[in-house]
């Protein structure tokens, strides 16, 4: 019996064309949640990453956590005495960014102590940074050259402590917090803000506030202006003028003597001699995130920085001749949760993503990369007969289309520039004049779908809850060559219960059988067979069975395997493997022809996560496991060679744009391997290609290779089959720990010590060794090393 487990041994991989283990990050960045204006260039914290945008020249230089940052989605930017630019993300962390060398710091002081930053402000030597917890005052310190929390500022005078601070300003020698129970002010020369007698509070019942709930405050030329739920008003000194209701009012502006204040989806100007009054500006505003002021040329202008909303994507509005002209907005993939990835026989790469707008409402859209930019290919709105909701997976027919499947709106086809919608809406396919689904009895508009292409080319849908208790279709390799056509396709039943109808994902194994998970709601598999008779369902035979009842609960199955799998996929050695949402599980000896013999074996030693939400198989047959804690990858001979997690991660640190991952594929001819995650895609380079080039295999010896300086690895140049130019070591994680030239990897007398590029003994563990020549061709191999 075989069973998942760690093993230090050996195996043999081949060539490569690219240098592995690079990550690179794509992200939306048009989502803009905080503006910063610096010699004209526009800084924007969005929740793709953050973007410096040059007016004079119409380009974006976007950041995103494989460029330096702490993570994508980012909340407020701020800058220091000191010019660095500053952006905190959603987790508390801090990123300084110095634009002129490109140069990073990351500070993780607010890191588990806040969850959400709202401010930043840099005043002299000082930094504060306003949190739903309080104020934190940032100082500069020469040694670790980054600044570190001077003072967490956790009551302000009477207040509750720990009152969340919205915004901040500093007029007059004092800073200013606006919070839900009114203003706060302290003297920035008191040498302790965090004594609560250090703070003078503003309310309605002690100031003359007009009311206590502040959204916002700001420094202007003359006056401090304040905006709370309901009303608009200055603050000079210690009293309360030029009073104004305006509801919702979240950011101000000023240039030249006009003052600007924005809400949710409304600008306004202050009259001009009438501070009292205000004016909405433009027209047809559906979100506003910030506003800011600018030079552009020799004319100033006034900018909004727009968040994804309802009707569209967000980016940057330009006020000109009183209209808001746009959005701008840097290049990128259109969405940052993404729901599916999928690399075609050709080498196109494919991503759903989502745009959440609230917590019910959200903008999906379906994306290829061609080169380096990315194509909207169906819209991004849901409406039946035209678009996609929830985009599930991709499928790539052996005609050169991609099917793509989704949650609730059905099936699209995509063949050249040809895009056909399946969903109830259809007048053509079950039968020669019905719809090709029959949508969940609750909704006939609703269509749950995922696809699948069999090794004969023929695709697979299920259809989950389908009306009329055909949830698993079949289209022909035959119909997809014809194009899209009237002829029905072929539908099977599984049975005449609800259960029977309660489908998730399926896949055809070798054998032309039809594998069928249940949903969430469901409980039964199936394993279907039409007996290659699809036009006949009089002959087709159903095995069903509940996975828990099939598996090795003696040895690795601790738990019962979970009913639902969410993803199916078979190893190049027939191994049929399963993602569910508490682990992942595997058929003993491969597939049986014999279903008598099915036997599941548990993934009991999972290195991460606990919720697996895709399996792939790459080109050398390795295993990645995408997780809701990260990435695992186990190699065809059962043992786990990867592990990667974010950088917020002490174990297994990587550039992995966040650590739950929805879904991988890849790309056999480049070693490519596309992550989709929560917070933007990812891809890594990696050297699991098919097989080709001129070198063959890496033989190391002695394996296992002991690094206590008694022993050098060296590799048998005949095995290889030709002469490398670079012989490179890797951890396990894809950081690099040494570079060898040939002349000292062949002599058994040199070799590589076991000592990294610092001249340390490196610890114990497996280590990846990549063989690569200067035209590209490359092969890989593991040694295990044993520490001291």
């Amino acid at each position: 019996m075989r069973t998942v487990g760690l093993l230090l041994t050996i195996i043999g991989c081949t060539a490569v064309t690219a240098q592995p283990f690079q990550w690179t990050t794509y992200t939306s960045t048009s989502s803009v949640i905080d503006l910063l204006v610096v010699e004209d260039h526009l800084w924007a914290a969005t929740t793709g990453g953050l973007f410096d945008y040059d007016p004079a020249s119409g380009s974006f230089d976007v950041y995103n956590n494989t460029r330096g940052l702490a993570m994508n989605q980012c909340n407020a930017v701020g800058r220091d005495a000191q010019g660095w630019i500053w952006v905190g993300a959603q987790d508390g962390r801090i990123t300084r960014l110095e634009p002129e060398s490109g140069d990073i710091r990351l500070n993780y002081d607010l890191q588990d102590e806040v969850f959400e930053i709202n401010a930043i402000l840099g005043s002299g030597e000082n930094v504060f940074v306003a949190a739903n917890n309080g104020i934190f005052r940032f100082s500069y310190r020469s040694i670790s050259d980054n600044y570190r929390v001077l003072e967490s500022i956790r009551v302000l005078g009477s207040f509750p402590g720990e009152t969340r601070v919205s915004a901040l300003a500093v007029r007059d020698g004092y800073l200013f917090a606006a919070t839900a129970q009114g203003l706060a002010r302290a003297s920035l020369a008191t040498e302790s803000l965090s004594a609560p007698s250090a703070w003078t509070n503003y309310t309605s019942a002690n100031g003359g506030l007009p009311q206590n709930s502040l959204t916002t405050v700001f420094a202007g030329d003359s006056a401090l202006w304040i905006a709370s739920t309901n009303y608009v008003f200055s603050f000079v000194g210690e009293t309360v003028g030029n009073e104004a209701m305006l509801a919702g009012i979240k950011t101000f502006a000023e240039s030249q003597g006009v003052l600007l204040a924005a809400s949710n989806n409304a600008a306004f100007a202050q009259v001009s001699g009438q501070p009292e009054q205000w004016t909405a500006l433009g027209q047809g505003l559906p979100a506003i995130s910030r506003i800011a002021s600018f030079t552009d040329g020799d004319v100033e202008r006034f900018v909004i920085g727009q968040p994804d909303n309802y009707s569209a994507r967000g980016g940057l509005l330009y006020l000109i001749d009183n209209q808001w002209v746009g959005p701008l907005r840097a290049p990128g993939i259109g969405g940052n949760l993404i729901t599916a990835v999928g690399v075609s026989p050709s080498g196109a790469v494919w991503a759903g993503g989502k745009n959440l707008i609230s917590a019910d409402l959200a903008l999906n859209g379906v994306y290829m990369l061609a080169g380096e930019s990315w194509e909207a290919r169906t819209r991004l709105e849901w409406d039946p007969g035209r678009g996609l909701n929830d985009i599930q997976g991709f499928a790539f027919d052996q005609s050169g289309g991609v099917w793509i499947s989704s949650f609730g709106s059905g099936v699209a086809w995509l063949r050249g520039d040809e895009i056909h919608y399946y969903n109830h809406a259809d007048t053509a396919g079950f039968s020669e004049d019905g719809p090709r689904f029959a949508g969940i009895p609750a909704d006939p508009r609703f269509v749950v779908t995922q696809v699948s292409v069999s090794a004969r080319g023929d695709l697979y849908i299920s259809d989950r809850l389908s009306a009329n208790y055909l949830p698993v279709i079949r289209v022909s390799a035959e119909w997809i060559a014809s194009g899209n056509h009237a002829v029905p396709w072929n539908y099977f039943s599984l049975g005449s219960t609800n259960n029977d109808r309660e489908v998730e994902t399926l896949i055809a194994d070798p054998f032309d059988r039809i594998w069928v998970s249940p949903s969430g709601d469901g409980t039964l598999s199936f394993v279907l067979n039409y007996a290659d008779t699809p036009a006949d369902s009089t002959d087709d035979e159903r095995f069903v069975y509940h996975p828990a009842n099939y598996e090795d609960a003696a040895y690795t199955c601790y738990d019962d395997i979970n009913k639902q799998a969410v993803d199916y996929e078979i190893d190049h050695q027939g191994y049929l493997w399963a993602a569910t949402p508490q682990g992942a599980y595997y058929t003993q000896g491969g597939i049986p022809a014999d279903l008598s013999q099915l036997f599941f074996i548990c993934v009991a030693d999972l290195p991460v996560g606990t919720r697996v939400n895709d399996i792939h198989v790459d080109a050398q047959d390795n295993k990645w496991f995408a997780t809701d804690e990260g990435v695992a990858v186990l190699d065809r001979s059962f043992r786990w060679v990867h592990v990667f997690q974010t950088s917020a991660e002490a174990d297994n640190p990587s550039d992995l744009a966040a650590k739950n991952v929805t879904s991988i594929a890849s790309n056999p001819a480049n070693g490519d391997v596309w992550i989709g995650t929560s917070d933007g895609l990812s891809r890594l380079r990696t050297p699991y290609v098919s097989r080709g080039g001129e070198l063959d295999e890496i033989w190391p010896y002695p394996n296992p290779f002991r690094a206590d300086g008694s022993q050098r690895m060296f590799v048998d140049h005949q095995k290889l089959g030709a002469r490398f130019d670079e012989f490179r070591i890797y951890t396990i994680s894809g950081r690099l720990v040494r570079k060898l030239s040939w002349e000292q990897m062949v002599d058994p007398q040199v070799g590589w010590d076991g000592t990294n590029n610092d001249g340390d003994l490196v610890a114990g563990g497996v280590y990846l060794l990549v063989a690569a020549t200067e035209d590209g061709s490359a092969a890989t191999g593991k040694i295990a090393v044993l520490g001291r």
